[in-house]
């Protein structure tokens, strides 16, 4: 018997949809499905095929066709909607994940497609600063769910960045938006929008802030870590301009960074 992600079953009696399909060690198969059927409905299962007395597979061909009497025909409409969407990819294309609101760039999606190709998704995206590692992750989580290979998600995150309100993430100032901020001279305003509005945020970030951030993170010693913080403030006052002089830094980057040492970063002017 043949069975294959999308197909529908019906095993212990009641009707399955088929998500996942892997070989099992006694030589039959393990089906990764969810329910279909009223009382399953909204659940998901694991079967072996060799343990199970009867399988059926549900033959498309022998589907009953039944009139559609709703108005403009919205009920098969909805229903071969709800069906396409219900259906398993199982190749190496991107189906969903493009789909979100954001302005995708195409190399945003190089890290999912080649993921795909694996058997078994394994990728490090190490990305600069500003470049969507955030949407290329979400566009290959989302592929992985729909694909059922994506039950649960670890996101491993500083403190800091939590949303605690549901809405604004109490930003971290070790975020360095130096190299992404130097491109925002001449380009469109709507570009880089989500990183312009994390450099106001982060500009405007003073001292108060920064140690009500440390009590939040829990942090001892904080007049230490405080003391610390302001000598590196001094000490960049002081050094960075001969070191970019020195690197010979773009000229892009460089204007940044002096405007910040001269106060366009709050914890500078202090």
């Amino acid at each position: 018997m043949i069975f294959a992600p999308g197909s529908r079953v019906v095993i212990r009696d009641e009707e399955w949809l088929i998500r996942r399909v892997d070989p099992s060690t006694d030589g039959g198969w393990l089906l990764t499905c969810d329910g279909v059927s009223e009382l399953v409905r909204g659940r998901d299962a694991l079967f072996l095929t060799e343990l199970e007395d009867q399988i059926e597979v549900l033959d498309p061909a022998q589907t009953r066709l039944v009139a559609d009497d709703s108005p403009t025909y919205t009920a098969s409409l909805l229903y071969l909607e709800s069906m396409r969407r219900r259906s398993v990819a199982n190749d190496e294309r991107i189906h969903l994940g493009h789909k979100g609101v954001m302005n995708l760039v195409p190399y945003q999606l190089d890290p999912a497609l080649q993921a795909l190709r694996q058997p078994r998704s394994r990728i490090l995206i190490a990305d600069a600063v500003g470049l969507g590692k955030t949407l290329e992750a979400g566009v290959l989580a989302t592929e992985l769910i729909q694909r059922g290979r994506g039950k649960r998600i670890l996101v491993v995150t500083q403190k800091a960045m939590i949303y605690e309100d549901g809405v604004r993430p109490a930003l971290a100032p070790l975020y360095d938006p130096v190299c992404v901020s130097s491109f925002f001279a001449g380009v469109d305003i709507r570009t880089y929008a989500q990183n312009r509005q994390i450099d106001k945020t982060l500009c405007a970030f003073g001292w108060d802030q920064f140690e009500a951030l440390m009590d939040a993170a829990g942090l001892s010693r904080k007049a230490r870590l405080l003391q610390k913080c302001r000598a590196h403030v001094r000490a960049a006052k002081a050094n960075w301009p001969d070191l970019m002089d020195k690197c010979s830094a773009p000229q892009a980057v460089k204007k940044e960074i002096i405007e910040r040492l001269q106060g366009k970063v709050a914890i500078a002017a202090a």
